[in-house]
């Protein structure tokens, strides 16, 4: 099976299911699976180029059936809640070691 015949992300093979390319770049995924990766990033699987919308096609190489705007992923708020839960080492005030701090399970410190 040619490589174009086949879903860049779970690598089946298209037969009857909905599929989807992005706006920016020539690649053909299925549906759902490009759904669920848009969730967490607006970057095609293959080539990284950033897009805004999903086309959903009946077929590879198919009409366009249905323009889906993509929401960006909002970083802002995931360094925002980041810095919050921050454990900051009160040895020597670096916080980017966390995965090797010990913390208190009554006040929290570290």
């Amino acid at each position: 099976m040619d490589t174009a015949d086949t879903c860049p992300i779970c690598l089946t093979g298209f037969h009857h299911q909905t599929v989807a390319s992005l706006d920016k770049c020539p690649h053909v995924f299925c549906l759902q699976c490009l759904l669920q990766w848009s969730k967490t990033a607006n970057t095609c699987p293959v080539d990284r180029i950033s897009f805004s919308f999903i086309y959903q096609r009946r077929c590879p190489g198919g009409g366009v059936q249905k323009k889906i705007k993509v929401r960006t992923p909002n970083k802002d708020v995931d360094d925002e809640e980041e810095a919050s839960d921050a454990v900051i080492c009160e040895e020597c005030g670096r916080s980017d070691r966390r995965h090797q701090l010990l913390v208190c399970t009554r006040c929290d410190s570290g």
